[in-house]
Parts: C-alpha cells; sequence; structure tokens
C-alpha cells in the first residue's frame, strides 16, 4: 500500500506542481528520488524538487557506505566532476539532502550524484543549511507529506570553482515547501554565510522567491495564487 501512496503522489507531483523551466536552457533530469532542472552555465541544478513524506523519513538505508559522489551521466552536457571541489576551500553542499533519502538505497546513493551538490562553506553547510533541513524533516513528519523545491540563486558574475568545468558559488540558497494537507505554503532564502539566526527569520512566500530566481514554483496547482502569496508564520512548527 505505501508503494501504491508513494507513486499516486509522484504521478500527481509531475503533472501538477514541478517548476516551470519555459525559456530556459536547463536540461530536466529525472531520478527516482528526485527530479532537477541542470543549469549548464552554472553546472548545477538550477532546481530540485522531490516528495518528502512521514513513512519516507523511517526508512533505515545508511548513508555510509552509499556516499560516493559521482557525477551524473544523464545529464546530456555533462555535469560537474568531484575532483572540480578538491582544494578549493568549498564542500560538496546537498541540494536534496541524503538524510531525506534513506528510504531507497538507489535514491540514497544517487542524492550524491553531482548534478544534486551546489558549493557550499562548510560552515553554512554543516551550520544554518542543515538546521534548515532538519526543521522541513520536522514538518515532514507533523503534516505527512510536503513537496519540496531546493536550489542555489543562481545570477550572471557569480564567482566560481572548478578544474575542468566552472562552477558557479551561490550567494545565497532557497527552499521552497507546500503541505498538501494544510494547503499552505513557506519558503526560505539564506544567504551562503554562517549564521546563529533562527531559520523563522529567513521565512518569506513564495511569491518573493519567485521573483528573485524567476522561477515559476508551482504552476497549475489549485489555488496556486493564494498558497504563493500567503506567509502564515504561525501555522508552522518552530
Amino acid at each position: 500500500m505505501l508503494i501504491l501512496i508513494t507513486l499516486q503522489i509522484q504521478t500527481a507531483c509531475a503533472q501538477t506542481w514541478l517548476p516551470d523551466t519555459a525559456g530556459s536552457d536547463c536540461q530536466i533530469v529525472r531520478h527516482p528520488g528526485y527530479t532537477l532542472a541542470y543549469d549548464e552555465e552554472h553546472e548545477q541544478a538550477r532546481w530540485v524538487a522531490y516528495v518528502l513524506t512521514r513513512e519516507r523519513l523511517t526508512g533505515d538505508v545508511p548513508r555510509k557506505g552509499n556516499d560516493r559522489f559521482f557525477p551524473d551521466t544523464t545529464v546530456a552536457t555533462g555535469s560537474a566532476l568531484p575532483s572540480d571541489y578538491s582544494n578549493s576551500g568549498y564542500t560538496r553542499g546537498h541540494l536534496a539532502p541524503a538524510a531525506d533519502m534513506k528510504w531507497s538505497v538507489q535514491a540514497m546513493r544517487e542524492s550524491f550524484l553531482m548534478s544534486n551538490i551546489s558549493p557550499q562553506t562548510s560552515e553554512f553547510n554543516d551550520g544554518i543549511w542543515q538546521r534548515a533541513e532538519k526543521l522541513v524533516r520536522r514538518w515532514a513528519t507533523a503534516y505527512d507529506s510536503l513537496y519540496i523545491v531546493t536550489g542555489p540563486v543562481l545570477e550572471e558574475g557569480l564567482p566560481y570553482i572548478g578544474q575542468q568545468n566552472r562552477i558557479s558559488i551561490p550567494r545565497c540558497f532557497y527552499k521552497v515547501i507546500y503541505a498538501p494537507t494544510r494547503k499552505m505554503g513557506i519558503a526560505l532564502i539564506i544567504d551562503h554565510e554562517n549564521s546563529s539566526a533562527p531559520i523563522k527569520s529567513f521565512a518569506i512566500t513564495i511569491d518573493e522567491v519567485e521573483s528573485t530566481t524567476g522561477i515559476n514554483f508551482f504552476p497549475g496547482m489549485d489555488d496556486e495564487e493564494a498558497i504563493e502569496s500567503t506567509l502564515n508564520l504561525n501555522a508552522w512548527l518552530w
């Protein structure tokens, strides 16, 4: 029954809520655990979208032993390489977290594809970004399921790293979240720097992230306008 429900959720998501890529040169890449839009200019995903459910968080696939970073050969132009990060001063930061993929060995392994990775300082990756990821998992447990889109804010003129590929270093990262059981949405834009500020202080409307990134996150979803323009902080567990 769980497998059937998961497939139904994935099918519904693919039809109604994946971001609109019209006018973009990004390649859409689908893996069992997530879908992404790969931006060759910046050598990373512009967005990564996936479903996180309470049931998926009960999975027990370990990270250890499944944590080898490797190129994504399904990216037609070629993804970044693990070696591009060597001696760069930046960690290989997950967009869709490995801890959200412990329901499947394949999903866990593929969370280490380089198409799901963006340059992050270790202080950011192990600090506020990790705190944001843990909070999102708390919400998935509380609200049964979440539709999540996450990624870097990509723009012209960013500094870059890379020995074989030029990988842009984002100034900030975002998460866009919709809880279908509550019909409510929320978004975060977090500066790419170490911070002890509460995650709540980064909460904004989905409309604001759309304005910043130029991405249309939930095209065709029922009540899209209301969901994306409303921010009710008291409706979310902090």
